[in-house]
């Protein structure tokens, strides 16, 4: 009984050993990392959905989605850029599973919110130019952000901007018509001066 034990064991590692050199000739290894990919994070990924139809819009278009297809955690993750400008977009909601984009464009908007974009901290251009924005806060964890445009808004303050320490040389910041007081001796003139000295160009009215 022990030796048919042992027969039967290499005969299983045998067929297995042959159905693996079966399926790697049928597939190249960029496939091969894919495949093993989704199979890691299959057990983690969940279907988002969208509160903006717009939003989603731009999304579906970035990723290829038909309109019937669902969009998981997963394929959002692997976004590294997004154009979603000049799409009457409200509600920022779900972007925050776009964790690894570097480049994101919501220009022309009608974004008010920031919030969900708090945790896209490997962004490093966002351009948020023309938009309904008052409270810059969620963008303090920024800190990879090289070019930040933030022109034509409704932002009064800029402290937040202050507190985001990976905002340094060689950066740049557009503020061109907000509601920042910059008059002499006040509070948004001498942040627009902390951020110059620590070697941002800001561009300001």
């Amino acid at each position: 009984m022990k030796e048919l034990g042992l027969v039967i064991l290499v005969l299983v590692f045998f067929a297995a050993g042959l159905f693996v050199g079966l399926y790697l000739a049928d597939h190249s290894p960029d496939e091969l990392v894919e495949l093993v990919e989704e199979k890691i994070q299959t057990g983690t990924s969940t279907t988002v959905t969208f509160a903006d139809e717009n939003l989603e819009a731009a999304i579906r278009k970035a990723l290829g989605k038909l309109p019937d297809e669902s969009i998981t955690s997963v394929e959002l993750a692997r976004l590294t850029a997004l154009d979603a400008s000049r799409r009457d977009i409200t509600d920022l909601s779900g972007i925050e599973y776009c964790t690894n984009l570097s480049w994101l464009d919501l220009k022309l908007n009608q974004i008010s919110e920031l919030s969900p974009l708090s945790s896209l901290t490997s962004l490093t251009m966002l351009h948020l130019r023309g938009n309904q924005i008052s409270n810059v806060s969620p963008l303090t964890s920024l800190t990879n952000l090289a070019y930040l445009y933030l022109d034509h808004n409704q932002i009064e303050d800029l402290s937040p901007l202050i507190e985001n320490d990976g905002l340094g040389k060689g950066d740049r910041l557009s503020l061109e018509d907000n509601k920042l007081d910059l008059s002499e001796g006040s509070k948004q003139l001498e942040n627009v001066s902390q951020l110059e000295e620590r070697g941002v160009t800001v561009h300001h009215d």
